[in-house]
């Protein structure tokens, strides 16, 4: 990967762009998970506040897929309950959608670890970092391979006493674009939720209350790719290029996720952490802007182009990408609300969902 230094009035810009701090994850929520077995969900103290019920679990028409069950955000995920409202799709459909609007900080578990505090540290003082090809745990080794792993002698993010190089997260927060000077290059680039001045940053979305696949799937969504049900936004891809051209990194928690001054915290891969336990399945842990429900990374191969695949018990839903692919999906292949999608992409897999080989992960 060919590295370029930026001017360093492109640094804060870089650092920023998309997102860029962090997705929470470590050792995940403390308390019992809801178990959905077959087509029902069973509720368990400390999660998901309702069980599925036969109108929450409908079908739609042209496939198998399963409607939204707001029941299975966990307590304290939503900032207010789901609204139900009139909506028209990007094809012009008019439907039923969910106003959703997460709070933005997980629901039992904290952010962080981010930038291990120095070059002896463990993986458990540090969060993670993904490139789009490579997965790393970022504990104090990793800090010390960095002219390694990306051929330059410029990545040295620590003093001669082996102290990371941290960057204020106050000098980060109070950056949003503007100049930093030389400040943020060759740093550890990190804010936690708990460094934002007004507290967690709430993001709404609307979504089909009723899945419906699309003629084609849609690759550029501007409201971001979803939400967890443990309460934060899914973003799609960190510009992780622009990035490492400031000799930075905007460490990654250790569920994918990360904090900006505008967004606040947000995911940007899917590293598996809170979720709702599926019977022989990866865990649920999201649902995309097209209402499609997401689980953890499967290895079946018979996921189309969209990370999608159809079975007798779910129905058609998403499995995300291993998070080094820096996107939690690749595109969608439901209709999303008009104003939340950029239009479309490539042709729908052959077969719709469940056909084709399997996608270039």
């Amino acid at each position: 990967m060919a590295i370029h230094q930026l001017r360093p009035s492109k640094v804060a810009a870089a650092l920023v762009a998309g997102g860029v701090i962090l997705a929470s994850c470590g050792s995940g929520g403390t308390g019992e998970e809801p178990t959905e077995t077959s087509d029902e969900v069973t509720e368990t103290d400390s999660e998901a506040s309702g069980t599925a019920t036969d109108d929450e679990t409908n079908n739609t028409a042209d496939s198998n897929i399963k409607s939204v069950d707001i029941d299975l955000f966990f307590d304290g995920a939503l900032e207010t309950e789901a609204a139900e409202v009139d909506c028209t799709l990007s094809d012009g459909t008019e439907t039923s959608c969910y106003e959703i609007t997460v709070v933005g900080d997980p629901a039992n578990r904290t952010d962080g670890p981010y930038c291990p505090p120095t070059t002896s540290s463990s993986a458990e003082e540090g969060g993670t970092w993904f490139d789009g090809d490579n997965f790393y745990d970022v504990d104090g080794q990793f800090i010390l391979d960095l002219p390694e792993i990306y051929g330059d002698e410029k990545w040295t993010m620590h003093d001669e006493d082996g102290n990371v190089d941290v960057l204020d997260p106050e000098v980060f927060l109070n950056a949003d674009g503007a100049d930093p000077g030389d400040a943020n290059i060759g740093k550890c680039v990190m804010a936690a939720i708990a460094d934002l001045p007004d507290g967690p940053v709430s993001q709404s979305v609307t979504i089909p209350k009723t899945p419906t696949l699309a003629e084609t799937s849609v690759d550029d969504v501007r409201g971001g790719l979803g939400v967890t049900l443990d309460g934060v936004k899914i973003e799609g891809p960190a510009p992780i290029d622009l990035i490492l051209s400031t000799f930075s990194l905007g460490v990654f928690d250790d569920c994918g996720g990360h904090v900006n001054p505008s967004e606040g915290y947000h995911i940007h891969g899917a590293v598996e952490c809170d979720g709702v336990d599926v019977e022989n399945h990866s865990k649920m842990f999201g649902y995309a802007l097209d209402g499609i429900g997401i689980y953890y990374n499967s290895e079946d191969s018979d996921l189309d182009e969209c990370g999608g695949h159809e079975t007798d018990e779910l129905g058609y839903h998403y499995h995300a990408n291993k998070p080094e692919v820096n996107s939690v999906l690749d595109c969608l292949s439901g209709m999303t609300v008009e104003g939340q999608d950029g239009g479309g992409g490539g042709e729908r897999p052959e077969g719709g969902p469940g056909g084709g080989g399997p996608p270039s992960r």
